[in-house]
């Protein structure tokens, strides 16, 4: 729930802004950040096997109060990503 307050706190025009996960994971924080309207979510992960388990996860993730579906999952390292 401290994720989700963290969103819902911003004062700001979602759809002006891109959301970056640096060390994504499996994708959690992606999945929660689309029930908000931002331009883009991003998730960069080194890991392979988190990475590809987060490409899974973003194409199966049905919900309702989903806003953004502009999501994709990098395979990358986040040094050489910014």
């Amino acid at each position: 729930k401290s994720l989700a307050k963290f969103f819902g706190d911003f004062r700001v025009d979602y759809e002006k802004f891109a959301f970056v996960d640096l060390g994504s994971g499996k994708g959690r924080v992606l999945l929660m950040a689309s029930e908000y309207p931002f331009k883009k979510i991003t998730g960069v992960e080194f890991s392979s096997e988190l990475h590809e388990i987060a490409v899974k996860n973003i194409k199966n993730y049905k919900n309702p109060a989903r806003k953004c579906f502009n999501i994709e999952s990098i395979h990358e390292d986040a040094a050489r990503f910014i």
